[in-house]
């Protein structure tokens, strides 16, 4: 297994007459990421939706499909789509938004994995394209797809936040996905939907394979990556009609009150 990304960061000097510098800086704490991603506890529950079906996430918030390679059993119509589930950019989109005008699972927003930027988690920090710093590497929770990985499901990478190789994972299958939590087929290079601004035609992706964080060109010429869908919140349960509730809690209130009066009638007296 090798650094993937030393050859995205050249495409993106080709095509705009500038380079990323690899640039291996040690990762310092700081609360803000930290609290933007979660107020609560650092051990994120995945919870369970519609048998099984999706994974909420109650400290990033967010509903997770429990297959992550959906698109290679369900196209929802789009062709070009690969047996893999792989997909190019312009392909991986369209996917997304016929799965959307589906409503899959009852709701119809559902997006690929958002990648915050600046990200000073990651292993590497570039500033030479100015302010705010680039945050890619190894190591990176800034990320939907980077903090899944390594806080929820408490994986870890090819190499470390500080770049230092970790020695952790396989060189076969599934690599270094040691822990896959419920769902399926949590392997490959996905997609983030998050665009990569100083360049046109980049976004930001996350390899699952090695635990790195780095971006991949939309041009087809290119291997194509595995959209896999996520939405913001929870998946909520069908609403009670709030007649149903009224007459529900009337019944509680009357059985409560026959309880009291039996539970009065047969207590001995104390003498």
């Amino acid at each position: 297994m090798t650094y993937r990304y030393k050859y995205r960061l050249d495409l993106a000097k080709g095509m705009s007459h500038w380079r990323l510098r690899r640039t291996a800086v040690r990762k310092f704490q700081t609360w803000t990421i930290l609290l933007s991603l979660a107020c609560g506890p650092a051990d994120a529950a995945l919870l369970s939706r519609l048998s099984g079906q999706a994974y909420y996430d109650d400290v990033l918030d967010v509903t997770w499909i429990a297959d992550a390679h959906l698109a290679a059993t369900n196209s929802f119509g789009v062709a070009g789509i690969m047996p893999s589930g792989e997909a190019t950019w312009a392909i991986a989109n369209e996917w997304i938004a016929a799965m959307n005008a589906e409503a899959f699972l009852g709701v119809s927003d559902w997006r690929l994995p958002i990648t915050i930027q600046p990200d000073t988690t990651c292993s590497m920090q570039d500033a030479s394209l100015g302010s705010p710093e680039l945050g890619y590497g190894y190591g990176c929770t800034g990320s939907e797809l980077g903090f899944l990985f390594h806080t929820t499901l408490g994986n870890v990478g090819q190499a470390d936040a500080n770049g230092v190789p970790t020695g952790a994972c396989s060189q076969l299958p599934p690599y270094c996905v040691t822990n896959s939590g419920p769902f399926a087929n949590l392997q490959g290079h996905f997609w983030s939907g998050t665009l990569f601004a100083p360049v046109d035609g980049f976004a930001w992706s996350f390899v699952a394979d090695d635990g790195s964080q780095g971006i991949h060109p939309f041009d087809p010429q290119y291997s194509p990556l595995i959209p896999w869908a996520v939405r913001a919140g929870d998946i909520a349960v069908v609403p009670i009609p709030t007649t149903a509730l009224l007459l529900g809690s009337g019944l509680a209130a009357l059985w409560g009150r026959q309880l009291l009066r039996r539970t009065a009638a047969f207590t001995p007296k104390c003498v």
